[in-house]
């Protein structure tokens, strides 16, 4: 046996120890939460939180890594074909749960991992602990929810836990220095604040008219 054969047969034990799991619906309802919270329009209701929190370079950080996220990981399904496991497995666990548990594309990489952690990540970058905790214990439930409900192997989720967690790092990095990435950033939360606080730039502009 070549170490991919052993390999696949560990993804393959960990998918079924996790895809078996289930013994209740409370179990199935939490997983599918998870899954749902993973999706990119719940996931993108952080980007309005952070910009009114005053976060704003945050909030066009974490907009960019979701677009970013849904892009690459659809772009690497394609390059990869890899089957779901429901497609190469014959007693697979599926939970359907109203159309919120489907998934047609290829497997690698998941797709919810990697928003999930690239999102997370970020958030342990730039914040503080108690926002940490959850960026760390949310994105892992969210993985493990994938392969739960038998959408995922094992290191789909893991894939898309790392490309997740460099494509942060980028972003991040990229924001802390002075270059085309940060100068648009601030030109993209100047047009966007003006255009929500015209009483506030209103204010500005008579106060520049009146100072000596």
């Amino acid at each position: 046996m070549d170490i991919a054969d052993e390999l696949h047969n560990i993804d393959e034990s960990i998918f079924r120890s996790l895809n078996h799991a289930g013994v209740n619906l409370e179990l199935d309802l939490l997983m599918v939460g998870f899954t749902v919270v993973g999706m990119t329009y719940i996931l993108m209701f952080i980007v309005p939180a952070l910009y009114w929190s005053k976060r704003r370079r945050a909030a066009f950080d974490v907009a960019v890594l979701l677009a970013a996220s849904d892009i690459l990981s659809e772009v690497l399904k394609v390059i990869f074909a890899r089957p779901r496991p429901f497609d190469t497995l014959a007693d697979v666990n599926m939970i359907h749960w109203d159309g919120l548990t489907v998934a047609s594309s290829f497997s690698f990489p998941s797709g919810h991992a990697l928003r999930a952690f690239a999102v997370g990540a970020y958030l342990v970058y730039s914040s503080g602990w108690r926002i940490r905790i959850p960026s760390v214990v949310i994105p892992i439930m969210i993985g493990i929810s994938r392969i739960y409900l038998g959408l995922h192997w094992p290191s789909d989720v893991v894939g898309g836990a790392v490309i997740g967690i460099l494509l942060a790092t980028l972003i991040y990095w990229l924001g802390k220095r002075p270059g085309h990435y940060s100068t648009t950033r601030e030109k993209v939360i100047s047009t966007v604040h003006r255009r929500f606080n015209p009483a506030e730039e209103h204010k500005k502009s008579l106060a520049g008219s009146v100072s000596p």
